[in-house]
């Protein structure tokens, strides 16, 4: 399995995918079995801290048609798609966006949230 980790922006073709999630932030974005989808975070922002117990609104988009799983390094998956709220465990999330295409091609991006 071919695997990359990219920074900021990659470049592919004549087309290219923004890595970054949210404001000035550089995270890290796998792609394994190719280039795959790209995904984004768009909210929350990475490093935010939030009140444990409460919702949090996650937002994320796809470049391609692709189903998006959202995980945490604490209460694993928490959501699906690219809209949806959940109420984490205290602690230090990281928290996984991950999109498989249909060729099996996997994008991945992480940031940070505490609640």
């Amino acid at each position: 399995m071919e695997r990359r980790s990219v920074r900021t922006w990659l470049f592919v073709g004549i087309g290219f995918l923004v890595c970054a999630a949210g404001a000035a932030f550089a995270h890290d974005l796998i792609f394994e079995n190719g280039f795959g989808p790209g995904v984004k975070i768009l909210t929350p922002q990475d490093g935010e801290i939030r009140a444990a117990g409460v919702p949090i609104p996650f937002n994320g988009s796809v470049t391609e048609s692709a189903p998006l799983v959202w995980t945490s390094s604490i209460d694993g998956q928490i959501g699906t798609g690219t809209s949806f709220s959940a109420a984490l465990t205290a602690g230090e999330h990281v928290i996984t966006l991950t999109a498989t295409g249909p060729d099996a091609s996997r994008a991945q991006i992480h940031i940070s949230v505490e609640p």
